[in-house]
């Protein structure tokens, strides 16, 4: 619920003034990422991928090992994603 409402946010959608081709100029500020909770069994079993461009190289970092190193990634990459 977080990243969609960064990402309304991040595209204008809250102004009256939206076009889906103008950047608003707006940005968001996210302080408190390491809070991030999951629910169900998603800590253990959800996972990031990456991939290095040579052949064989896909990573896969799983949520717990990536809210340990980079938490605030977790929020970029949901975004990004929609």
């Amino acid at each position: 619920r977080l990243a969609t409402q960064i990402a309304q946010v991040l595209m204008g959608k809250h102004k009256p003034i939206f076009t889906a081709f103008n950047d608003c100029g707006d940005y968001v500020v996210v302080t408190n990422a390491r809070e991030l909770v999951f629910t169900g069994k998603k800590m253990q079993q959800k996972g990031y991928y990456r991939h290095s461009q040579y052949p064989g190289g896909l990573t896969r970092v799983p949520a717990r090992d990536m809210m340990e190193r980079a938490p605030e990634q977790i929020i970029i990459k949901a975004v990004k994603g929609m």
